[in-house]
């Protein structure tokens, strides 16, 4: 029987059936597990959250905060990046042991030179000596496991500074390849120091402060962004494209009406006087009348154990210390008895005068109060004061016996006065704690209305006060206190602040004229303190003992202060000029008295106020009478000798016909009366006195010295004289020479 023969066809047929169903089975299995995976396996899904967020992160962009600029664009506060170098100490640039220590070595000795110890004390770090750097980067070099971002600058360097590094610093200029990486911080700095304007300003730095950086957080802040990096290095990682990356918008410029140089000005001369008069805090304000813009706002305070020493602006006195006004408020107790009791300029009343006064003081009893006038009104009158003659003169006297007998049957109607003028009101900087001012219960109260004449029973901040002055000179509409004047995005102005009225119109013209000359009357008789300011003025000056307590750091005044204690509040309120007011400027010092009427407003704060007043009168062109052109050219008189080329090129200039004789260096020049100049060179004289007569000193002394000659001299102006003839030898001078100067 023949052998069966196996049929190839159908054995390679099964075998690719079984195949295709192995691999069938096998599709099917992975199809399985990868549904499995996806849907619902917890670990691979854990694990590869994990994975990719090693890999990659979503980080927040901060905005670059927005500035706070003065009404001149001075940048008060100003946020500006700062940088920081982090070290890769595992990078491959690091792999030649031998050559890291050898730079490291020279950049450790850089690093130690520019973070010298001035810097140091200056930015309040530790200083680090080259060998301290050298330890910091062996120790992270030979580490077991190398450090990949170590931060090395003991602080955060500039933009120029950090160009500077990477141009000359070993390893940091990128001779080792990528070895580190930077870091970049958005740091708020204040360039005029940050203790300007400090309670105005504020500071991000000080949660606690009420200035501008805080009230206008919101939009000084902008809106930040957000990036996604991967890492490509342990400890450094880079921005990638991605769909969800924002950019930061930043944020908006705060403009302010704070003028920079009258700021800076003012606070060097109110801490001038607070340490000389060893005071407890100070305050200067001034604003701009019709808009009530506030160009300076200072607060000073002492600090440390002792007051005369250190004053730093840690508290916003100027709106959040509420104290006794003193005298001050008699501005305000004239603007209610000329318009609500119709008082004219003549309306008298008798101080009861003594001749026998006693250290310069008269006490009467006026209701239930017993007051006593500090100036001596009424001494050629027989007593009898006039309202104009009462308020130049301060006297207590007369303002407590007008309000009291005024309204002493309708104490009411008093209060009601007060309230209209916004005496117990804000005046509109709560945000910045301004408080209230408070008016004592006078209703039938014999003791505190009279007192309430010369500005006692009732307190106010320095601000209500300065407010008060500003609309007597605004022609009686009273503004609120303006120190926003608007908000910019990218120099484009997004909000401006409107100028807000508070009160129409406190008086009438007929009373506004009668306070007007109350006030310039007062300041006729502080010729001897504004004696410098040559414009008039109006102004009232104010004494208080204080009782209540105000805050300061100093050990003196960190208690309770009673009836017992000397310590005075003298403030001064101005306007000028007299005709057209510009300018409101209120200063008030608190101090101890240490002495005999050495709290008395005027001398206190008066000098203050008149050097700020000064300054406002100097740089400002509008108050200065225009100089009219004349069709006629002038000519001028004389003109100095001295340099040829210098003479040559003034007389070209302004005279009206030059002739030049004898050309040379150095020169003498005539002007005749028809201002025709004739300058004549000086001849060439090593061995006598050459004659300087009409020279200025500069050239003169050079001529002179060049000769080998000691100069002195005396007066000022050009050379008139000299003490030794032109054209005698300089043996016979003896080496010395003598010229006077006149104008």
């Amino acid at each position: 029987m023949a052998e069966k023969k196996p049929n190839i066809k159908q054995d390679i047929l099964f075998r690719v059936r079984v195949l295709y169903a192995v691999f069938i089975l096998a599709g099917i299995l992975v199809a399985a597990r990868l549904v499995w995976v996806q849907f619902f396996s917890p670990s691979v899904g854990r694990n590869a959250e994990v994975l990719e967020r090693n890999i990659f992160r979503t980080v927040e962009l901060p905005a670059h905060r927005g500035a706070i600029l003065a009404r001149g664009g001075e940048p008060l506060a100003v946020s500006v990046f700062r940088y920081q170098a982090t070290f890769d100490f595992a990078a491959e640039g690091f792999a030649s042991a031998e050559r890291f220590y050898k730079e490291t070595d020279s950049l450790a000795k850089c690093l130690a030179g520019f973070f010298s110890r001035e810097d140091a004390a200056r930015n309040g770090y530790r200083y680090l000596s080259a060998a301290d750097y050298r330890k910091i980067f062996r120790d992270n070099y030979e580490a077991r496991t190398r450090r990949r971002a170590v931060k090395i600058f003991p602080r955060e360097v500039t933009l120029d500074e950090w160009r500077m590094m990477k141009d000359r610093f070993p390893i940091l200029n990128g001779n080792m390849g990528v070895t580190y990486g930077s870091e970049q911080v958005d740091k708020r700095i204040y360039p005029y120091g940050d203790n300007l304007a400090r309670q105005v300003v504020g500071s991000v730095r000080d949660s606690s402060c009420s200035g501008i950086e805080r009230i206008y957080d919101d939009r000084l802040t902008g809106r930040a962004g957000r990036t996604v990096q991967q890492q490509i290095a342990n400890g450094f990682w880079a921005r990638v494209g991605d769909a969800d990356n924002i950019d930061p918008e930043d944020g908006c410029d705060v403009v302010t009406t704070l003028d920079a140089g009258l700021q800076q000005m003012a606070d060097a001369r109110l801490r001038r006087q607070l340490v000389e008069k060893q005071a407890s805090f100070g305050v200067a304000i001034v604003m701009e009348t019709a808009t009530g813009n506030v160009l300076a706002m200072v607060n000073l305070g002492a600090e440390g154990e002792r007051r005369g020493g250190r004053y730093s602006e840690y508290y916003n006195h100027a709106v959040a210390t509420s104290l006794t006004p003193g005298s001050t408020f008699k501005l305000t107790n004239t603007i209610i008895l000329t318009e609500d009791a119709g008082f004219t300029q003549q309306n008298s009343y008798d101080t009861e005068h003594s001749p026998q006064l006693q250290r310069g003081k008269s006490s009467r009893r006026v209701g239930q109060a017993d007051v006593t006038d500090s100036h001596d009104a009424g001494k050629e009158t027989g007593g009898v004061v006039t309202l104009v003659d009462g308020f130049a003169h301060s006297s207590n006297i007369y303002f407590a016996k007008a309000i009291y007998e005024t309204y002493r049957n309708n104490p009411t109607r008093y209060r009601e006065q007060l309230q209209r003028l916004r005496t117990d009101d804000y005046v509109g900087l709560q945000a910045f704690g301004e408080v209230k001012g408070e008016i004592s219960d006078a209703y039938s109260d014999a003791f505190r209305l009279p007192r309430q004449g010369f500005g006692y029973e009732v307190t106010l901040p320095a601000i209500h006060t300065a407010t008060i002055f500003n609309a007597v000179a605004n022609g009686g509409r009273m503004v609120s206190p303006r120190v926003i004047d608007r908000i910019d995005r990218g120099g484009v102005t997004v909000e401006t602040m409107p100028v807000r009225t508070l009160v129409e119109r406190v008086c009438s013209p007929r009373s506004l004229d009668i306070v007007r000359e109350c006030m310039e009357a007062a300041a006729a008789r502080t010729s001897n303190i504004f004696k410098d300011l040559p414009c008039e003025f109006g102004c009232k000056t104010g004494t208080a003992h204080i009782t209540s307590r105000f805050i300061t750091s100093c050990r003196q005044d960190d208690r309770k202060i009673g009836t017992g204690d000397k310590y005075y509040l003298g403030s001064i309120g101005t306007y000028f000029p007299a005709d057209k007011p510009k300018y409101t400027v209120f200063v008030s010092i608190c101090k101890e008295s240490t002495g005999y009427n050495d709290y008395f407003g005027i001398g206190l704060s008066g000098p203050v106020a008149a050097d700020i007043m000064q300054y406002l009168y100097a740089n400002d062109p509008s108050l200065h009478a225009a100089v009219e052109s004349s069709p006629m050219p002038h000519a001028p008189k004389s003109i100095k000798g001295g340099s040829m080329w210098q003479a040559q090129k003034v007389a070209s200039r302004f005279a009206s016909h030059l002739s030049v004789e004898q050309g040379g260096e150095w020169c003498t020049a005539k002007v005749d009366e028809g201002g025709n100049a004739s300058l004549t060179g000086m001849p060439d004289a090593a061995d006598t006195v050459p004659d300087v007569r009409g020279m200025g000193l500069k050239d003169a002394i050079y001529v002179l010295e060049s000769c080998g000659l000691e100069v002195s001299f005396k007066g000022a102006g050009r050379v008139t004289q000299q003490s030794v003839k032109c054209g005698t030898p300089l043996q016979n001078a003896h080496g010395k020479i003598v010229l006077t100067l006149e104008r």
